[in-house]
């Protein structure tokens, strides 16, 4: 029996937005900072000041990282392990 299709869907939806964080780390930040301004309406978001630093960056690219292999390797356990006959 195959796995769930909702299951092949997050993992590479976590794929993807791993790569993205590692590739396109500028842009991520742009739209974090563009879509994050106010948690609540009036209320600024204590983020912000950091969401500017390179430290920021870092963060990204690592989760970027752990995103991608996280989700590579969930994908390799399933198919190795829960289809019969592989």
């Amino acid at each position: 029996m195959l796995p769930p299709l909702i299951f092949h869907f997050m993992m590479m939806a976590l794929f993807v937005s791993g790569l993205l964080c590692i590739f396109s780390t500028r842009r991520v930040q742009e739209f974090g900072l563009r879509y994050n301004r106010n948690w609540f309406p009036g209320v600024p978001n204590p983020f912000l000041g950091w969401m500017r630093t390179e430290g920021y960056v870092i963060y990204l690219r690592f989760m970027g990282r752990l995103f991608v292999i996280i989700s590579a390797g969930l994908e390799f356990v399933v198919w190795r392990f829960a289809v019969p006959g592989k």
